[in-house]
């Protein structure tokens, strides 16, 4: 072999090699997708849904609403915590409201639109029934071991009100009425909690006059509770709001994180809270809509579970996971 021959295959050799190297490089530089940049540590359960937004689960299952559009699919699905088919529970003539909630047998939900009401189907399927029809559009949801108790939304006080309803349907129990902006609903055995532009309030299930508990313009937004506190926002400068918790007893409210941009709903486990952020922070190269953060319910150092795209709000606590929806994703990250 002549040693022209021998260089120009040496020289292929390392030309081949050379590109080679700047494949790889290129492929290990190049930026995540778009897919990949959205919630990075969470597991998809569900995606190309219809604007999934209110979610509930129980020990199997993640219930949740689609649509809330005219034109969208209205529909209550069901996709089991470990992943797999999405089921349709319910379906048909109604616009979802983007609330939902669930107790051993059945999952409850609200409609907009020409039909406002609430409604239930049997967790195993079977047939949709009809609750109560509302007054005015039905929003936040609780249950007990007996009733649905759901607010009417609305920006004037004359129908803004605090219902329930039978589980198995029948007469609209009228608790409260005359709330503008509701923004929250915490039921547990003798009590019905809720929140208003002017504060956070409760009245006791057998009825009577409300009892303010925390007074103050946007002192308390959207409400989680559990056997002795309540959880909420509070404004504390203006568009920025803290999570803070007050004792069911009474007293005085604990502020558990700094005041941050526009946060949606809470979520709790046995020790924590958990809720979205508007943040600045950013993930491969990009900007961070949101954040899931984590702030332990005696109070201490806030922590990002994940980062994100926008989501819509909503978010439930189950078993170890914390699970949310955005435009047309379920996701499972452990909490």
């Amino acid at each position: 072999m002549s040693m022209q021959k021998v260089l120009m295959g040496v020289a292929t050799v390392i030309a081949v090699g050379v590109g080679s190297l700047w494949a790889a490089r290129d492929k290990k530089s190049a930026p995540p997708s778009p897919e990949e940049q959205r919630w990075p540590r969470s597991a998809r359960l569900g995606t190309q849904l219809d604007h999934p937004s209110g979610v509930a689960a129980d020990t199997q299952y993640l219930y949740f609403v689609t649509g809330g559009f005219q034109q969208a699919e209205n529909a209550v699905k069901r996709v089991a915590l470990t992943g797999g088919t999405v089921e349709t529970l319910a379906s048909g003539d109604f616009m979802t409201g983007g609330h939902i909630v669930c107790d051993e047998r059945f999952v409850y939900w609200t409609t907009q639109g020409s039909s406002m009401s609430v409604r239930a189907v049997p967790k195993a399927g079977g047939k949709a029934v009809i609750l109560a029809t509302a007054p005015a559009r039905p929003d936040y949801l609780a249950v007990d071991d007996t009733h649905v108790y759901f607010t009417t939304t609305s920006k004037t006080a004359e129908v803004g009100q605090v219902l329930r309803v039978a589980k198995q349907g029948g007469n609209l129990d009228t608790l409260l009425k005359g709330y503008a902006g509701l923004s929250g609903l915490v039921v547990d055995q003798s009590f019905v909690y809720f929140t208003t532009p002017e504060g956070l309030h409760k009245v006791a299930k057998s009825g009577g006059a409300p009892t303010t508990m925390l007074a103050g313009e946007r002192k308390a937004i959207r409400l989680a509770g559990d056997a002795q506190f309540l959880y909420f926002f509070s404004e504390e400068s203006t568009g920025k709001l803290g999570v803070a918790k007050l004792a069911k007893s009474g007293g005085a409210p604990t502020r558990l994180t700094p005041p941050a941009q526009w946060t949606m709903d809470l979520a709790l486990s046995d020790n924590a809270v958990y809720f979205f952020q508007e943040t600045n922070s950013t993930y491969a190269g990009q900007i961070t809509v949101y954040a899931l953060r984590r702030v332990p319910k005696a109070g201490g150092e806030v922590a990002t579970v994940d980062a994100g795209e926008v989501t819509s709000g909503r978010l439930t606590v189950a078993g170890g996971d914390v699970l949310f929806s955005d435009i047309n994703t379920l996701y499972r990250v452990p909490k």
